[in-house]
């Protein structure tokens, strides 16, 4: 959507080229709470990619903050294990059409590469967009309040301290189906200390968090380390309602998983892993 943020993640960019930017990264824990997670956490990655993104666009003059805008597609494979929070990186974008793509690499203290992200999104130019999503929040069929929700527990998901479940337990006789749902109160600052995002809908952060809680969940709790994934999004996800989760195929070192919300197929994702 547009936006207008006061902070950057980024700082001392330097051109390269037309379409290229080197930059360095910020390390402030307080300003970017999700660098308390782990650096592979799939939900601080994700929060970084938008971060760097809004950096880079802004040292390229490429960014129209009065355009609304949506990320339909990401990628992401994890570096070095024993990779720190980044400190650099450098970020390659393009548009055409009205669409725009990046690709995203960062590097920790010890130049150990942390993650390489792809993404791929579109602007909306003429679109009279917020009448156009007041109609979408419409059909959603909102939860009244958190407690009506049945959250799988705590230690079944891999949570930290303060970071909040998304997620049911697995329903269906074959348990590989669940429910999500995530709010303003349980994914958004300051009732969740790790994660923002717009306050108009779901963002890939809590579609990348709601993915890798199922996949603890899908795993009893079992300590699973993420080392990649991938994203598209067909339609945006509406905070305050229930999201509907179904797990499409699943092996020893993936796993794939749809969304659907009030009968729409909103969000198909993949994230490849292994256990620790």
């Amino acid at each position: 959507m547009a936006i207008t943020p006061d902070k950057s993640y980024i700082y001392d960019p330097e051109l390269i080229g037309e379409d290229s930017v080197a930059f360095a990264c910020s390390t402030d824990v307080k300003a970017w709470p999700w660098l308390a997670l782990p650096p592979h956490n799939p939900g601080a990655i994700n929060a970084q990619s938008f971060w760097t993104s809004i950096g880079a666009s802004r040292a390229r003059n490429t960014m129209d903050e009065d355009k609304w805008s949506a990320l339909t597609w990401t990628r992401w494979e994890c570096g070095d294990d024993y990779a720190a929070h980044a400190v650099r990186g450098t970020y390659d974008g393009g548009r055409s059409d009205g669409r725009i793509s990046f690709t995203t690499t960062l590097y920790d203290v010890h130049d150990r590469l942390v993650v390489k992200v792809l993404g791929k999104g579109v602007i909306f130019q003429n679109r009279d967009f917020e009448s156009w999503r007041a109609k979408a929040k419409q059909q959603a069929e909102m939860v009244p309040d958190l407690s009506d929700f049945d959250f799988a527990q705590h230690g079944k998901l891999g949570l930290t301290d303060g970071e909040h479940p998304f997620v049911s337990p697995l329903t269906g006789a074959d348990g590989r189906s669940l429910q999500g749902l995530i709010t303003k109160e349980n994914g958004l600052m300051p009732g969740n200390r790790y994660f923002g995002g717009s306050g108009d809908h779901v963002n890939s952060t809590h579609l990348a968090e709601l993915s890798r809680q199922a996949l603890s969940l899908l795993h009893d709790g079992v300590n699973v380390k993420v080392t990649g994934g991938e994203m598209t999004m067909h339609r945006y996800v509406e905070l305050g309602s229930i999201i509907d989760v179904t797990v499409s195929n699943r092996d020893a070192e993936k796993i794939e998983l749809k969304f659907a919300q009030a009968g729409h197929d909103c969000t198909s994702v993949s994230l490849q892993f292994r256990q620790d």
